[in-house]
């Protein structure tokens, strides 16, 4: 079904709305989400992206800002409530926050 949403047809016509929702389905990690932002600037409805660090497979590979987009918070998605996510990042069109819940944030 995905693989549906982002085959576009040319001969069909596809409203703004459509086509934003198509455009959040791409997104997979913190550079895509920075790459759309870039593109598009603040000019969109959608605000910020949440992610969170992807899982480490080797130990040695740790790389603490390889972000990937929670998903389902994305598409008008509301599986999970925000304050309910532990760890996470926000990216904008103005940059991006770490949110650690529990622990104060910087002045």
């Amino acid at each position: 079904f995905e693989q549906d949403l982002l085959q576009v047809n040319p001969e069909e016509e596809w409203d703004e709305d459509a086509l934003l929702k198509r455009e959040l389905a791409k997104l997979r990690t913190g550079e895509d989400v920075i790459a759309f932002f870039a593109k598009n600037g603040s000019n969109t409805p959608v605000k910020f992206v949440y992610c969170k660090r992807k899982d480490i497979v080797v130990e040695t590979d740790f790389r603490p800002y390889d972000l990937e987009v929670i998903a389902e918070l994305v598409v008008g998605g509301t599986a999970m409530a925000p304050s309910k996510l532990g760890e996470h990042f926000t990216i904008s069109a103005t940059g991006v926050v770490h949110v650690c819940p529990g622990q104060q944030s910087e002045h």
